[in-house]
């Protein structure tokens, strides 16, 4: 799971416990981490995690929103890129490259 420190010199920290946060990306009260092979969601207001992301089978490398189509894209090393519909949260599509892990996304606007 994960949990919220609090230091002297940040507010609030957010912490996968004995996992490697990989990715961080916000939209609107959403905080998604991405780390082993899901991506944590939680609500920014409340500091409490609300729900995973899951269906990648490696780790979870990268995080980009399409903020316009209310999109999340994630690239693990599964070697699949994963289309997320954020007013659901489910998974809508999934992309497959020829080998190797996906270890960054960009979406362009067309």
């Amino acid at each position: 799971g994960m949990q919220v420190l609090h230091a002297e010199d940040c507010s609030n920290v957010v912490q996968r416990e004995g996992e490697t946060v990989l990715a961080l990306a916000q939209f609107e009260n959403w905080l998604f981490a991405a780390g082993t092979d899901d991506v944590a969601v939680w609500d920014v207001t409340s500091l409490t995690r609300t729900g995973e992301l899951k269906g990648h089978s490696g780790w979870v490398n990268s995080l980009t929103l399409d903020k316009p189509r209310r999109r999340l894209f994630t690239g693990a090393d599964d070697g699949t890129v994963r289309i997320w519909d954020l007013d659901t949260l489910e998974c809508t599509r999934v992309l497959k490259g020829d080998s190797g892990p996906v270890l960054a996304v960009a979406v362009s606007a067309c």
